[in-house]
């Protein structure tokens, strides 16, 4: 059995969480908060400049999210807390009064990365 370890990265100055690092058997990956991988496995520091550059930035992009009825769609995060995210549908980058709206515990394996 392997075992994965996990460490939280805060911003320097606020302190804000801006994600984590997960260790594995294949090195260090960063994750956003809600445990979507940023890049493949690598080194420690790699792995931390990584969630510096793009932890937080990371909120703002499209994702595609699985529903519950197996299909995918386009969403974006509209508010993120350490057990859950907010998501809403926008099709080409859309967002209307009337998107349908997620809730979603993390973390979650129902998100990818679009791109």
């Amino acid at each position: 059995m392997t075992t994965t370890r996990r460490a939280n990265v805060y911003r320097a100055g606020d302190g804000e969480l801006i994600g984590r690092l997960l260790s594995g058997a294949d090195g260090i990956t960063p994750v956003t908060l809600f445990g979507g991988p940023l890049a493949e496995p690598g080194g420690w520091a790699t792995a931390v400049d990584v969630l510096r550059a793009r932890g937080l930035a990371s909120l703002a992009e499209s994702w595609s999210y699985r529903r519950d009825d197996g299909a995918d769609v386009v969403v974006k995060i509209i508010a993120a807390y350490p057990d859950r995210l907010l998501l809403v549908e926008a099709p080409y980058g859309f967002v209307s009064h009337d998107s349908p709206r997620y809730t979603v515990d993390t973390p979650t394996d129902r998100l990818s990365r679009i791109g």
